[in-house]
């Protein structure tokens, strides 16, 4: 009888040991998903794609957002400055320029952007207001006012200099007409400073500060 009762507690265990082992078996790996990158798709995705651009130096990835046509307008406050000696507006190559020579300084050590939209259609409670146009072409173009937060820190030898805009801009944007399906910013109306930092810089005056 012992005997017979050993064998019974020793296939027990056995039953207890396979279970567990296939019990172990079913578990599966943890799943990781996709890391998703932003795209121009949408115009949020426009967005994420040229905030990320500056935060990560990508020249190529700044220059693609930007419409074929595309203009940057300095502030009327830049503009009216007595101290402002350059243009009231840069075209796309000019921009590309001024930016790649912020994104290649070393002195610069940190560039941080973010847009927060402003606008609303009273009618639709959409975020852009829609525009149609026809001269000479007909065609579709979407705006909106943001508010614009932005980080250039430079490193000197008197310490860290943080040129902060808090501001806000106006921003166009049109379908890519070389990419069917993708988004590009056609104009920026830098809007000036809601407040000003201690050395009262602004989106124009940081493009300024960084020009050949």
């Amino acid at each position: 009888m012992m005997a017979g009762r050993k064998h019974q507690l020793t296939v027990l265990c056995l039953m207890v040991v396979l279970a567990g082992c296939s019990n172990e078996s079913l578990k599966l790996p943890p799943i990781k998903l996709p890391v998703i990158e932003p795209d121009r798709t949408t115009i949020a995705g426009l967005f994420d794609v040229f905030q990320d651009a500056h935060q990560d130096r990508e020249i190529d990835s700044f220059a693609e957002c930007l419409h074929p046509e595309y203009i940057f307008w300095f502030s009327e406050d830049d503009r009216d400055s007595p101290s402002w000696n350059w243009n009231d507006f840069i075209n796309k190559i000019e921009d590309r320029d001024v930016t790649d020579e912020m994104f290649e300084a070393e002195i610069v050590t940190d560039i941080q952007i973010d847009f927060t939209n402003l606008t609303f259609d009273p009618d639709t409670l959409d975020l852009w207001i829609h525009e149609d146009t026809g001269d000479p072409e007909p065609f579709t173009y979407y705006w909106g006012v943001f508010a614009v937060d932005m980080h250039v820190v430079e490193q000197t030898e008197d310490g860290l200099i943080d040129h902060w805009v808090d501001g806000r801009a106006r921003m166009y944007v049109r379908p890519d007409p070389a990419f069917e399906g993708l988004w590009t910013i056609w104009k920026i109306e830098d809007l000036g400073n809601e407040h000003k930092a201690t050395d009262d810089t602004s989106w124009s005056g940081i493009k300024a500060l960084f020009r050949k």
